[in-house]
């Protein structure tokens, strides 16, 4: 969120265009894809509380880093370090959440991760900016990024038992078996699939959203901030009502229903000129894709039991691809065909409510 906002006033400070310094963002997802990979690994030997503590540390190391970084090629490595620390840490929540609670409470936990994302965007963006006006855009760094990491890694630390995941049991299956076990199995495949297919079609939104609203429906700079309290909202209620709907409607449907809600939506607002109608579609569509990610990772969660880690790992790099795909595909479809044709993306999304229909299985279901 720091970089979102501020990548004017990082470029000023080393000197350099703004277009150089939005390639932070670039190396944290190539980061996180490749420290995806050895978490597949890593999730099978070690236990996922010992991992999760490493990812929080690396949050903190990265934060103080980054503020004492003297040039942009410090800052890009000390950046890099969020995703490293994001790849061990996101996963490893969601597979403490299946290791230590019954299945009936995990969807409603879950939903609080991604509800906690839109609070923080919520609440964050002004404190941000406040931050940055009375001492720079550095000292978010270290009056934000730092005091969340350091409260959690001591939360985490006091809170989570030293016996959160099987690790014993793990360390005496072979990684091959491991993952032939994960490959073999047609409806775990088919979630991280469906997580790419989804995550390219919603990613639209974050990346050209506001600017859409801005260029094509003519919104004014001064009501821009209106669109971020807007979608943030809609994300935090959104998520919190999937946690609950999980259970009464079932992972599976309400997957099928959301993947494919968000594609049309995401299609609809992208095709309409008119700001408040337009600016309405948005929203819904941020409800409905909160809504999937909470299903989306209950669902993958439950798929192999045993190695919950490691497809949660997988489940991450699944994320980046999903990421880039929209970035690439979606500014070339952009460029290509204007807004419009950036609407097909949300086809993605309506494909994986056919993966999730035909191929997904819940496990959990009786």
């Amino acid at each position: 969120m720091i970089t979102a906002l501020l990548l004017i006033e990082i470029a000023q400070t080393y000197g350099i265009p703004v277009g150089v310094a939005g390639q932070l963002s670039s190396v944290v997802s190539i980061v996180s894809v490749l420290m995806g990979l050895l978490m597949s690994f890593l999730a099978i030997k070690y236990s996922y509380r010992s991992l999760m503590l490493a990812g929080l540390a690396f949050y903190v190391v990265s934060f103080i880093g980054s503020y004492l970084a003297p040039d942009f090629a410090t800052l890009l490595v000390t950046f890099s370090l969020i995703g490293i620390a994001a790849t061990m840490v996101n996963p490893m929540a969601s597979a403490l959440v299946g290791a230590l609670l019954s299945s009936d409470k995990r969807a409603k936990i879950i939903s609080w991760f991604f509800a906690g994302t839109a609070l923080c965007v919520l609440f964050g963006s002004p404190y941000v900016t406040y931050v940055t006006g009375a001492w720079g855009w550095k000292a978010n760094f270290l009056l934000f990024a730092l005091p969340f990491a350091s409260s959690a890694l001591f939360l985490a630390y006091a809170a989570i038992p030293r016996s959160s995941s099987p690790r014993s049991s793990q360390s005496q299956v072979s990684i091959i078996h491991s993952f032939r076990e994960i490959i073999t199995n047609r409806s775990a495949v088919s979630c991280i699939l469906c997580t790419i297919l989804t995550e390219a079609a919603w990613m639209v939104t974050p990346v050209f959203g506001v600017t859409y609203m801005r260029q094509v429906t003519q919104l004014p700079l001064s009501l821009s901030w209106l669109i971020l309290v807007g979608t943030s909202t809609s994300f935090m209620v959104g998520s919190l009502t999937g946690g609950r709907l999980v259970d009464r409607l079932g992972r599976q449907r309400l997957a099928v229903f959301s993947s494919f809600m968000l594609g049309v939506l995401m299609f609809a607002y992208l095709n309409v000129s008119t700001p408040l109608v337009s600016a309405a579609l948005l929203f819904v569509g941020c409800l409905v894709s909160s809504m999937r990610y909470t299903v989306s990772e209950s669902l993958t969660l439950e798929q192999v039991p045993a190695l919950r880690g490691t497809v949660m790992s997988l489940n991450a790099i699944a994320l980046s691809i999903g990421v880039t795909v929209a970035s690439g595909l979606g500014g070339l479809l952009l460029l290509t065909y204007g807004y419009g044709g950036l609407g097909f993306l949300g086809l993605f999304s309506v494909a994986a409510a056919a993966f999730y229909w035909f191929t997904v299985k819940d496990p959990l279901k009786t």
